[in-house]
């Protein structure tokens, strides 16, 4: 009888072992998903209402790095008047963030970046700073990690074409329920940019066919597409230029065009 009671009490004390760690376990991880769910406040939410027509703030590229789920920064510009002193305008900055330059004209000009968007509120409330802009935002997010059906299709009708405006641009192949994140995407990439004197030839896959290869989203090299294009742009090229090539990816120079389009 002694021993079912110390076996009984085992067993008690066994389950309610296992039961104290699950409980400890499921706070740790309602505490770690709640730092991971950033939400913005009401007082940044509205500094950035100014910004919606460039940016969409949940897209994933954004909302990733206050969630510490990628790497990447805010960065400001700041406006402070003469007569602050400047040590205390660095030290409250540190508080949030880092100082990354202060040039001084008639009034102090700061570039400040921090990797929590939230943290721009106390900068907004403060007295120290005339005005307050966003002027740039930098994500090392992958497009790959939009989804992992990012690139997948079962037809061509599932695909889409992508191509992005601006210095950063780019061309993608995507599942098109993935179009409107990859453009914003590349309007985050783009936005505060300004591009070199030096501009690159376009990829040639900017006239590929999109199209379903082995249920992935892919482009093809189309003639067709090539042809039409090209058809009223080929007799201003200059006899000097119809042997250089066009692209910044494939070595088809206008007279290889020429000849491809020719009827004869």
């Amino acid at each position: 009888m002694k021993n079912k009671i110390l076996a009984s009490l085992f067993i008690m004390l066994f389950f309610g072992v296992v039961i104290f760690i699950f409980l400890i376990f499921h706070a740790e991880k309602k505490v770690e998903e709640t730092e991971n769910n950033v939400k913005l406040t009401q007082v940044v939410l509205n500094f950035t209402k100014d910004y919606n027509d460039w940016i969409d703030f949940d897209n994933p590229s954004i909302t990733c790095i206050s969630e510490k789920k990628c790497n990447g920064t805010f960065i400001f510009s700041l406006s402070a008047n003469l007569e602050e002193n400047k040590t205390d305008i660095e030290n409250f900055l540190y508080i949030y963030g880092n100082v990354t330059g202060i040039y001084i004209f008639d009034y102090y000009s700061i570039s400040f970046e921090t990797d929590n968007l939230n943290n721009i509120e106390p900068i907004l409330n403060s007295s120290f700073f005339s005005n307050v802009r966003l002027s740039r935002i930098e994500s090392d997010l992958k497009l790959t990690s939009f989804g992992e059906d990012f690139n997948y299709c079962k037809e061509n009708n599932d695909c889409v074409k992508v191509v992005s405006q601006g210095c950063l641009g780019g061309i993608e192949f995507i599942n098109k329920k993935y179009e409107k994140e990859v453009r914003e995407y590349y309007n985050i990439k783009n936005w505060g940019i300004g591009c070199t004197a030096v501009v690159r030839p376009p990829s040639i896959r900017i006239y590929y066919e999109t199209t379903c290869l082995k249920n992935k989203c892919d482009g093809v090299f189309n003639e067709s597409i090539i042809c039409n294009s090209f058809s009223n742009n080929l007799p201003f090229f200059i006899e000097e230029q119809l042997d250089e090539a066009i692209f910044s990816d494939s070595n088809l120079t206008p007279r290889d065009i020429k000849d491809m389009c020719s009827d004869g």
